[in-house]
């Protein structure tokens, strides 16, 4: 598998931060917050054409969730900032790819 493109989108979980979670163009790395992680492919193209739309809109950003013990970066390269309501969304996106990626990897 090739090696992880530039990191777009990065999720670090948990209380302490223990699992951490990257996407970058070609494809996705997951695992503990030290060791190594795994790769993935994503399991439908359309995902990596929407983490590179959202990257030339959006400028970079960091967004906190403690309810969800949830920390977001983002490494945009876009103009526009990203509203709240778009960080959200971009979250729960990722969130979605992320456990698609474990439950496949589990399987």
């Amino acid at each position: 598998m090739p090696p992880l493109t530039p990191v777009t989108l990065e999720i670090v979980r948990g209380l302490p931060l223990r699992e951490r979670f990257r996407m970058g163009a070609s494809g996705l790395a997951y695992g503990p917050m030290r060791g190594p992680l795994a790769r993935a492919l994503y399991a439908d193209r359309r995902e990596a054409a929407e983490l590179d739309r959202l990257a030339a809109t959006y400028a970079r950003f960091t967004a906190s969730y403690p309810e969800r013990r949830l920390r977001l970066r983002f490494l945009g390269r876009g103009q526009a900032a990203a509203p709240a309501v778009e960080r959200r969304r971009i979250s729960e996106w990722a969130l979605g790819i992320a456990a698609e990626a474990a439950g496949l990897a589990g399987a």
